[in-house]
């Protein structure tokens, strides 16, 4: 009986390196056929839309959230200013008591009611990132990936069991210093593609 996972000469390997915005872009804009495969590498490409600039800190770091954006919510993405509005409450909780005081700082803004209008934290876009990765990736995956299963769980490093189209994650080491690679850049080897600039 034929391995309906086999690989065949009909189907293609797209690979994009790197787990940034830019990364995320080629991601969203490959165009897979039924049968191929996405691989993306980079060193945290687990957390696919994050890359350097929106990284995770660490639990417990005094300084975990001082980095802010450069421009307010809105002009950098009015969807990540909606996302920021709707999970405020969070935000609230999560910047309360830090140093620097960003509430107090932000605070004229969300008493005027302009949320959108606040210079947030890196790490909330980063979030924000993150979860435009996923669902792209769920996107890019189809619509009859087995409920439970590795396609829709354990989403990083494991290779996607549904036959249409299989991704898999690559989390390599940071060698930028040794190669002059950033790991936040993205190609696919498939389409050469502009993505969309975003501000940030």
């Amino acid at each position: 009986m034929r391995d309906p996972h086999a690989h065949t000469p009909s189907q293609a390997t797209h690979i994009v390196v790197g787990d940034g915005i830019t990364a995320l872009a080629f991601v969203e804009q490959c165009s897979l056929a039924a049968g191929d495969h996405l691989v993306v590498l980079g060193r945290n490409a687990s957390q696919l839309g994050r890359g350097a600039a929106y990284a995770k800190g660490t639990a417990g770091t005094p300084w975990r959230y001082a980095y802010l954006l450069n421009s307010p919510a809105d002009d950098i993405d009015p969807a990540f200013a909606r996302w920021l509005s709707d999970r405020w409450d969070m935000v609230a909780d999560t910047m309360t008591g830090r140093a620097p005081n960003w509430m107090r700082a932000a605070q004229p803004l969300v008493n005027a009611g302009d949320v959108y209008g606040v210079n947030a934290p890196r790490e909330f876009y980063g979030d924000f990132m993150e979860q435009q990765a996923k669902e792209a990736l769920a996107r890019q995956r189809g619509f009859g990936a087995p409920k439970g299963s590795g396609c829709t769980r354990d989403l990083d490093r494991r290779l996607c069991p549904h036959p249409a189209k299989r991704i898999k994650w690559h989390d390599y080491p940071d060698r930028s210093r040794s190669h002059n690679h950033s790991p936040s850049r993205g190609r696919c080897t498939r389409r050469s593609v502009h993505p969309a600039s975003r501000r940030r």
